[in-house]
């Protein structure tokens, strides 16, 4: 669609199908911060991607004094999660799940007496760490993640290499509410349309003034003609 507002319909123009891909991720990651950072607003599911976590036990982690959990790869992009959800069959009970930003993480989950929270963060490399004082949660193997990632292209990327296969750019899902769609396509086509040199006839008269502005040839460009010598 951007294409075709731009009328881009020659396959050397310089504004490429990655230019687009580019900008669209750029602009919906602004929209979406602009309506919902910092806002009690309930944000959809649409603008959501889900992923899975390989969680691998970590005895020795320098952040801690007991083991925790860590994923097994970084995060493929930042993020604002909304939710966390424990897929495993030998978690006993049904524990709270509980964020922490990675500077308090340390200082969390060594109370014995609440056994029943699961404590997580994300560290300064993109890794997710778990820790509890619940026994139970080493048996943690995987997470699922529902969040708001800023990159979709390099969510499906990762979920691409993780099945080997090739990622299909044409049908990467942008995971962005219907409401904002057609705006971000109105940032992007802006944004590019600005950058388009459209020159105008603004003459008045029955010549064609627009023909003398056809690019030249490096020698036609730099002849001595042209410069009067």
């Amino acid at each position: 669609m951007v294409r075709d507002l731009l009328k881009i319909s020659s396959d050397d123009s310089y504004i490429t199908s990655q230019h687009i891909l580019f900008m669209l991720e750029k602009f919906r990651a602004y929209v979406l911060k602009s309506k919902y950072e910092g806002k009690e607003s309930e944000i959809p599911d649409a603008n959501k991607s889900t992923i899975k976590v390989e969680l691998e036990l970590v005895s020795d982690n320098g952040i801690s004094g007991i083991p925790l959990l860590r994923s097994t790869e970084p995060l493929p992009s930042e993020t604002i999660f909304d939710s966390v959800s424990i897929k495993t069959n030998r978690l006993i009970g049904n524990p709270n799940i509980v964020y922490v930003p990675f500077e308090q993480f340390p200082y969390t989950g060594n109370n014995r007496y609440l056994k029943n929270i699961i404590y997580w963060t994300i560290d300064n490399n993109d890794y997710v760490l778990v820790k509890s004082c619940n026994p139970y949660f080493e048996y943690l193997r995987e997470l699922t993640l529902d969040g708001i990632f800023e990159s979709p292209l390099e969510v499906a990327e990762s979920e691409s290499a993780c099945k080997n296969l090739e990622v299909n750019y044409n049908n990467v899902d942008f995971c962005l509410e219907d409401d904002l769609v057609q705006l971000v396509i109105d940032y992007v086509v802006k944004t590019f349309t600005n950058s388009i040199y459209k020159p105008e006839d603004v003459q008045n008269n029955t010549n064609d003034d627009l023909a003398g502005l056809a690019v030249r040839t490096p020698s036609e460009r730099y002849s001595r003609n042209q410069w009067g010598q």
